[in-house]
């Protein structure tokens, strides 16, 4: 017997996990500053709204009809949740969504101590092999070091470049206009 893609998950996840999450995550688009890798390393402020919805598998149709139109209901009332959140800046003022009331997540030192140990870790290193073969005499080596570093930062920037809206898909261009 063969088994679509779909229904093989299915049947993984039913011995795996309890629930699945159906996430809609939004930015508003009069934001200043746009949801970039770039705005990110900046640390430029950028307020995501997220919409979770817990689905316990219970509640997820056997038959292959039922998963396609129980897959199809979730993905009309995520564009509802999007529609009205491009429109009124709120998932549930035009949805036909319950309302949910929302939190907010505090900040943590967490993210600062991990970045601190990972300069740390790699920064001093890489100085100290760059100093070391600048003063080694070896030019060559040195050049070689610093054209390796330089070929990583290149290549960074232009993975970091392709997060620019400007440049991704024109897929769902067509949003629904704003009301105020």
């Amino acid at each position: 017997m063969k088994c679509s893609s779909k229904e093989c998950t299915l049947l993984i996840f039913l011995h795996t996990v309890p629930a699945l999450y159906d996430i809609e995550l939004a930015f508003r688009e009069d934001a200043p500053d746009k949801p970039t890798i770039t705005n990110m390393l900046f640390g430029k402020p950028l307020t995501a709204h997220i919409y979770f919805k817990r689905i316990p598998l219970e509640d997820i149709p056997e038959g292959e009809a039922e998963q396609e139109k129980f897959l199809r209901d979730r993905f009309v009332l995520r564009d509802k949740l999007k529609e009205s959140f491009v429109k009124t800046g709120d998932f549930f003022a035009t949805s036909g969504v319950p309302r949910v009331e929302p939190f907010e997540v505090p900040k943590r030192f967490y993210p600062v101590v991990n970045i601190i140990f990972w300069l740390t870790f790699t920064l001093i290193p890489i100085s100290y092999y760059l100093v070391k073969l600048l003063f080694s005499g070896e030019l060559l080596y040195f050049s070689i070091g610093a054209g390796i570093i330089g070929s990583f930062f290149l290549l960074m920037n232009k993975t970091v470049g392709m997060s620019e809206i400007k440049k991704g898909s024109s897929y769902g261009a067509t949003t629904p206009k704003k009301t105020s």
